[in-house]
């Protein structure tokens, strides 16, 4: 059975999400955040319906709660496995508990072992999904976290539970990626690096070997796949600014007279994806921003009006702009609901670039070209 991630990218590439029983290490880049990207995976399973379990050593479990609640409601479906109060000398409120210090090693993940045992047994409906934050304090002790995992595969399998391991990356060798990938079923990579002066982050799959990186930001949704600017632009009066309203739930304009004569701006986040929108004025006389833009952008949606052929010279101009950028492109070939609009294969013949049919005023083939630009984004591998 699979059990979906809800991180939409990548549950298409492990055909529908992550074998239950499975074991899945998330190594994670000093700049990411792992306890925030574990918490945001239990919590989009607990919205499934899903039992958890969150083993917390470096956090209070007060802290953990606090931040599951912001995306979703825990109440008795989650037992926390708190083990770090003993080594605080606090006393813990929570039903399982590590009476052992973190400080030895040995025992600590001996007593580990067998309250996450206790705590899966009862779980006692099928479904659990269970956080281990985090292994940091493990990884001078492989051979022990190895028996780890392998005593608790039969407990997993047997529950249909998908156990997550976190651990930072304090700068491993191949080598070292190489003797965890022989101990769990996944491993995820979460690298976060800077590209014109954006810090982006993105999955990386190292097992099973998957070529394509998945960008993604946590945002109010989740786990989101996250491109941070995308620039709407096309002839004048073709309905950018429309486009930008209809996907946004922020949309910015300034406008004079009906028309925009300054940047438009929107936030897109909806069905798995996020997006920061930068729209430009259709007119002649602001190709300079065009072209400004074009240099930090990573992808581009270009509106035309499919009723109006005339208006295609001045989109092969804007393209042949930015064409030397080598951005993706769509096209939107807008109001399509339109009595002599040309079809949208057409109108890719003519410009030489994937069109996508739209009513913006109307909401119709957004998620459609969201998701185009971003399969263009991912083809490419332009932006990492």
């Amino acid at each position: 059975m699979k059990i979906p991630t809800n991180i939409p990218k990548l549950d298409e590439f492990f055909k529908g999400g992550i074998d239950d029983g499975s074991h899945v290490l998330i190594i994670s880049d000093m700049l990411i955040d792992k306890a925030m990207f574990g918490i945001n995976i239990l919590a989009s399973r607990l919205k499934e319906g899903d039992n958890g379990i969150y083993f917390i050593n470096n956090k209070t479990p007060d802290f953990i709660k606090q931040n599951i609640s912001n995306w979703a409601s825990y109440s008795s479906k989650v037992s926390f496995i708190d083990g770090i109060s003993y080594s605080l000398g606090q006393k813990s409120k929570e039903e399982f508990q590590i009476n052992e210090k973190t400080i030895n090693v040995v025992p600590y993940i001996e007593e580990s072992s067998g309250i996450f045992k206790k705590a899966l047994e009862k779980k006692k409906g099928y479904g659990t999904t269970a956080i281990f934050d985090s292994l940091d304090f493990w990884i001078g002790h492989w051979k022990d976290v190895e028996k780890f995992i392998k005593e608790s595969k039969k407990w997993i399998k047997d529950t249909h539970t998908v156990s997550f391991y976190l651990l930072a990356n304090i700068g491993f060798k191949p080598s070292n990626i190489q003797k965890f990938a022989e101990c769990f079923d996944y491993v995820l990579w979460l690298k976060a690096f800077d590209r014109k002066g954006l810090v982006l982050k993105h999955i990386y799959v190292h097992k099973p070997r998957i070529k394509f990186a998945i960008p993604f930001e946590i945002t109010e949704s989740g786990i989101s796949m996250y491109i941070p600017k995308i620039l709407v632009t096309g002839p004048f009066h073709a309905g950018k600014s429309s486009t930008i309203k209809a996907m946004s739930q922020k949309p910015t304009s300034i406008d004079r007279l009906g028309t925009t004569v300054a940047l438009d701006h929107g936030w897109v986040e909806r069905k798995g994806f996020a997006v920061d929108l930068f729209g430009t004025p259709g007119q002649e006389r602001f190709d300079w921003i065009l072209k400004t833009l074009s240099k930090s952008i990573l992808g581009i949606f270009l509106v035309v009006d499919s009723t109006k052929p005339e208006t295609f010279d001045r989109a092969r101009e804007m393209l042949a702009q930015i064409s030397e950028q080598k951005i993706p492109v769509v096209i939107l070939a807008n109001k399509q609901d339109l009595k002599d609009a040309i079809a949208p294969k057409a109108i890719e013949k003519k410009l030489g670039y994937p069109a996508i049919g739209t009513v913006v005023t109307k909401n119709k083939g957004i998620d459609e070209a969201l998701e185009k630009l971003f399969d263009e984004i991912l083809k490419r591998q332009t932006w990492y």
